[in-house]
């Protein structure tokens, strides 16, 4: 099937302060339920449509069909300037996947600019007391000037709750968190307390430092953001510009106008994936 790609008004936003880039980007293109509807207005990155988005099952997985063979090209017969990527292919087995009856195209890269941290100080530890709390930690928890934090014993934390951070994370979104690291004994990793312990990742000494995640389930309240001493029982270090964001530009909708099973040992093809700007 030739598809044409329909912008969402944020990704016109996106396009317009710089934070899409075509020919660099990571784009996705993921398959929806036949009972999806796009809505330009509000479809604006990938947690807001990820609950729709069919289940890893029978020759689908979630978040994996990364596009490659980007062409870019000016076409001024049309008065357009188009982009476009080589086909994908999904193959059924087991019991297959679907209905689908429509496709995301999602620019991966592309950091949406609102931060989740809706409180100053509980990104840089500058003016008093913040919403950070020391769980567990057992020789230094100081919040002063940074999050300096000694531990006494592998297992052991401390957090900020989501509804100190001001937002929630939705189940299947995809998110950026970045900090600063300065460490004296190596040892800390970042989770996030919820129904489970999501692991995000250890923490890595540097400035500006980051993990990208797609969240397991949706957090929210009492959910923390955690650090933990993972692997030292002494570890010590200090952190500082904490930011939370969200990754995964919605680009548009590609309405198959039928809706389609892909059963066991069928192929499910989508050619001539294009994103055109007139």
């Amino acid at each position: 099937m030739a598809v044409v790609s329909t912008l969402s008004n944020h990704a016109k936003f996106m396009l317009k302060t710089k934070k899409i880039d075509t020919e660099n980007d990571v784009f996705k293109i993921i398959l929806m339920d036949n009972a999806f509807a796009f809505d330009k207005d509000t479809h604006a990155t990938l947690a807001d449509v990820t609950a729709s988005q069919l289940a890893t099952t029978g020759g689908y997985t979630q978040n994996d069909k990364t596009l490659a063979g980007v062409a870019e090209t000016e076409d001024d017969a049309n008065d357009r300037s188009r982009t476009t990527w080589s086909n994908v292919t999904w193959t059924g087995s087991g019991g297959g996947f679907g209905p689908t009856g429509a496709a995301i195209l999602i620019d991966e890269t592309a950091l949406n600019v609102t931060e989740f941290f809706t409180t100053a100080i509980d990104r840089t530890f500058t003016g008093g007391a913040t919403n950070w709390a020391n769980g567990t930690i057992g020789t230094t928890f100081d919040e002063t000037t940074d999050l300096s934090l000694v531990a006494s014993a592998t297992g052991q934390y401390c957090g900020i709750s989501f509804t100190n951070i001001g937002t929630a994370l939705v189940a299947g979104g995809l998110y950026r968190l970045t900090y600063d690291y300065a460490q004296a004994v190596a040892g800390y990793e970042f989770k996030i307390n919820g129904v489970a312990l999501q692991v995000l990742g250890d923490a890595v000494v540097g400035t500006a430092q980051t993990i990208d995640f797609y969240a397991d389930e949706s957090f929210t309240g009492a959910h923390e953001l955690r650090i933990y001493s993972k692997t030292n029982a002494a570890a010590a270090g200090d952190f500082d510009n904490f930011s939370l964001k969200q990754l995964g530009t919605v680009i548009g909708c590609i309405d198959f106008g039928t809706d389609f099973t892909i059963t066991a040992g069928i192929d499910f093809q989508i050619n001539d994936i294009i994103f055109d700007l007139s």
